[in-house]
């Protein structure tokens, strides 16, 4: 860190030692730190690399549908949370029966996500897959809290359902809140209209 000093000059041929003056620099401003401050993933994530955990929730389709699947976290540094989550679905178990009947009788949703995070605001990245789609890449707005993160994709992350109609054919999530809750982690998703907002709870498999 660079100091920028001052000494006192001589005045009138008298040198500052005949004046009686220190001639002991002194520190008037300081150049600022280098580097962007990352908060680590561990702050927000309470698992560690390897984890398997437990994903529950449910999300409103025309009806309300809860899931439960199983994920692994493949990787948590301070830039890097990478993560893989597999959801059996079997929809004609909760639909009513006029509905059950446009669908596929079970089938599982997968999804895989590593984000990147070089620091707050714009500059940080996700590549994510989903059933049926190939891998996709898009920047993602990090903003840090004390007591959450939140993620914000600019424009929005559609994602189709795989769903016939009357189903919605895709989602819009607008923006996911993480809320690490003591040694469980809260993933709140802001959705588009007509999707309700909805909440997933991450816990360790025990």
């Amino acid at each position: 860190m660079a100091n920028i000093t001052q000494q006192f000059p001589t005045a009138n041929g008298v040198s500052p030692e005949e004046r009686g003056t220190s001639t002991q620099p002194f520190v008037i401003a300081q150049a600022p730190a280098t580097g962007p401050q990352l908060i680590p993933w561990s702050k927000y994530i309470p698992f560690a690399k390897g984890a398997e955990v437990l994903v529950q929730g449910k999300i409103r389709l025309l009806v309300e549908i809860p899931f439960s699947g199983s994920g692994t976290i493949h990787e948590l540094t301070d830039g890097e949370f990478d993560f893989s989550v597999i959801i059996p679905v079997d929809l004609k178990a909760v639909l009513p029966a006029f509905l059950a009947s446009l669908v596929d009788p079970k089938g599982d949703v997968s999804v895989s996500a590593k984000i990147t995070y070089v620091g707050e605001g714009s500059s940080n990245r996700a590549a994510f897959s989903i059933t049926g789609v190939g891998r996709r890449e898009k920047s993602v707005h990090i903003q840090s809290k004390p007591d959450e993160r939140i993620l914000t994709p600019p424009g929005g992350l559609t994602i189709p359902t795989g769903f016939p109609s009357p189903f919605p054919k895709d989602v819009e999530i607008r923006e996911v809140h993480m809320v690490p809750v003591k040694d469980s982690l809260e993933i709140k998703v802001t959705m588009a209209s007509p999707v309700p907002d909805f909440t997933i709870n991450v816990s360790k498999k025990s």
